[in-house]
C-alpha cells in the first residue's frame, strides 16, 4: 500500500509541504502534524493496519517501544563540534612572530630547535611540551590546542579565535584554540594596524504582547499580519527617517496559560523586537490598544534587569489602571495572562511594593532562595504565616501549600525568602516545623560553539 499511500498524500499535502516536514529534524511528528490538520484528516496508517502490526509483534513477542528511550532523555548525544587536527589549515598570513615576519603552519614532525611557526595539536598531543621548562628554539614557534578546555592545559596561554579552511568541505572558518609559545620570540596574530569597522546605533529589545480578550480588531484578521498589526499600533512602521525596527523574532500565538496553540484559537499573540534608541516610550505605552510592552536584556533572552514588576492581587484591569494612576513615581501596566501588575525601575520597586502589598514583605527576585516549611495546622493562610515570619524576622513570604506533611500531622507550604532563616526548626504550640531549602534547578545552558562555519561544513563536521 505504500506507493498508493504516498500518491494519496502528495495529493492532499502538496510537494512543498512535505519536502519541509521531510528535512525537518523530527520529520514523522512533523508530517503527522500536518495530516491532522488536514481537513478531513489524511491517515498515513489506518486503525486496521495498526491493529495487524500490533498482533504480528505480539506473536512474535517482539520488545516495540523503548521505554528506556524516556529515562535516558537526560543523556543525550553532545552535539558540539570537536575539530581535529587534520580537519583544519590555517592559511598564510593569519600569525607572525615578533613585529611583522609571517610564519606558516608547521607539521608536528618538523618541531625542533630551527623550526619556526604554529602546529596545531590535540591537548594529548600537547601534553610533553606543556612539561618544558625552557624555549624550543631562538624563532617564534607556538602551538595551537584545539580542545582548549581541556584541564591539562588550563592556566596556560591564552584563548583567542582565528580564521583557518576546513579541509573537509574547502570552506573557510572560525575555531577557537589556546596559543601557548614555544621559542624566544612571540608568535601573535596578524592583524591590521587600522582595522575597518561597522557603524553601530543604540538599540533595545522588547517584548510585545497582543491580548485578544482587548483587541477591538477581528482577530482573524489580526493573525494574517500579527506583527504588521502590532508596530502599526505603536508607530514602529519605516517613516522618512528610516526604519526603527532591526529585527523581529520569536512569533508565537498562545492561550491564557502561556502555552503554543494554533493562531485561531490563541488568547494572545506575542513576539520580541529590537529597535533603534530608548524603549522608555514605548515601555509607557504598554496596556494601551491591548498591547503590552516588557524591555528585555540586550539579546532578549530574559527581563531587563533595571526593571521589576509588582504583580496585584486578583485585579482586573480597570483595578490596575486606578493602582497606577494613584501610585507615586514612573510605572507601566503589565500584564501575564489574567495577571496584571505595575512595572517599575529596580530602585523604586521596594516603595511600590510596600504601597500596594503592605502585608507581604518584598523580596529582590535576583537573589531569591525557595524552601519547604511544615508541618503547619490546616488552617493556616497566607497572611497568618506572613504574620509569623515577620515575628521571627524572617524576610519571607509563603507561596502555596504543598500537600501533607509525610505523618499527616499537618500541612507544607512553599516559601520564598531573601535569606536563611534563624533556624531551620522552630517549636510552636502545634508542634515542631522543619524549615529546608529547596535545591535550585538546573537550567540547561546553551551550548556555545568554538567553531562558527556555514551549516556545510559544521554537518560534515
Amino acid at each position: 500500500m505504500v506507493k498508493e499511500r504516498s500518491e494519496v498524500v502528495l495529493t492532499r499535502l502538496g510537494r512543498g509541504k512535505i519536502l519541509n516536514a521531510l528535512r525537518s529534524q523530527r520529520p514523522w511528528a512533523e508530517l503527522k502534524a500536518l495530516c491532522n490538520e488536514a481537513s478531513p484528516k489524511v491517515q498515513l496508517v489506518l486503525p486496521s493496519e495498526l491493529e495487524a502490526l500490533i498482533k504480528n509483534r505480539v506473536a512474535k513477542s517482539d520488545v516495540f517501544g523503548d521505554k528506556t528511550k524516556k529515562k535516558n532523555q537526560k543523556d543525550r548525544i553532545d552535539n558540539r563540534v570537536v575539530l581535529s587536527p587534520s580537519d583544519i589549515s590555517i592559511p598564510d598570513g593569519i600569525f607572525k612572530q615578533g613585529s611583522d615576519e609571517l610564519v606558516r603552519q608547521i607539521p608536528l614532525q618538523l618541531i625542533g630547535q630551527d623550526a619556526s611557526g604554529i602546529v596545531v595539536l590535540t591537548s594529548s598531543e600537547a601534553t610533553p611540551y606543556l612539561k618544558l621548562s625552557k624555549p624550543i628554539t631562538k624563532k617564534g614557534l607556538a602551538i595551537l590546542i584545539l580542545d582548549h578546555s581541556h584541564h591539562s592545559c588550563q592556566g596556560l596561554g591564552h584563548v583567542l579565535r582565528f580564521p583557518c579552511k576546513c579541509e573537509r568541505s574547502g570552506e573557510p572558518i572560525i575555531a577557537t584554540a589556546r596559543l601557548i609559545q614555544l621559542g624566544c620570540i612571540e608568535i601573535t596574530r596578524n592583524v591590521p594596524l587600522s582595522p575597518t569597522c561597522v557603524d553601530e546605533v543604540q538599540t533595545s529589545v522588547i517584548r510585545i504582547l497582543l491580548y485578544r480578550d482587548e483587541c477591538n480588531a477581528s482577530w482573524t484578521e489580526v493573525i494574517q499580519r500579527p506583527v504588521k498589526f502590532v508596530l502599526q499600533q505603536l508607530n514602529l512602521e519605516p517613516n522618512g527617517n528610516g526604519n526603527p525596527v532591526v529585527d523581529v523574532w520569536d512569533r508565537q500565538f498562545l492561550d491564557m496559560k502561556l502555552g503554543k496553540t494554533k493562531p485561531a484559537l490563541s488568547d494572545l499573540f506575542m513576539v520580541s523586537v529590537r529597535i533603534q534608541g530608548e524603549s522608555q516610550s514605548l515601555v509607557a505605552q504598554s496596556g494601551s490598544n491591548a498591547i503590552y510592552v516588557e524591555p528585555r536584556s540586550y539579546d532578549g533572552r530574559s527581563p531587563d534587569s533595571s526593571f521589576r514588576v509588582i504583580w496585584l492581587s486578583k485585579v482586573d484591569k480597570a483595578t490596575a489602571i486606578t493602582a497606577m494612576q494613584s501610585t507615586q513615581g514612573e510605572t507601566s501596566l503589565t500584564r501575564s495572562g489574567a495577571r496584571f501588575g505595575l512595572r517599575t525601575l529596580s530602585s523604586n520597586a521596594e516603595a511600590i511594593h510596600t504601597q500596594h502589598k503592605a502585608n507581604i514583605p518584598y523580596l529582590d527576585t535576583s537573589s531569591v532562595l525557595k524552601y519547604i516549611a511544615g508541618p503547619f495546622p490546616y488552617r493556616v493562610t497566607k497572611e497568618g504565616l506572613a504574620k509569623l515570619f515577620g515575628e521571627w524576622g524572617w524576610r519571607a513570604r509563603p507561596i502555596q501549600p504543598r500537600g501533607r506533611s509525610g505523618d499527616g500531622a499537618g500541612i507544607q507550604w512553599e516559601i520564598q525568602a531573601e535569606c536563611p532563616p534563624e533556624s531551620e526548626v522552630y517549636s510552636m504550640k502545634h508542634g515542631d516545623i522543619i524549615i529546608s531549602e529547596v535545591g535550585k534547578k538546573k537550567v540547561s545552558e546553551t551550548v556555545k560553539s568554538d567553531v562558527l562555519a556555514s551549516a556545510k561544513t559544521l554537518a560534515m563536521l
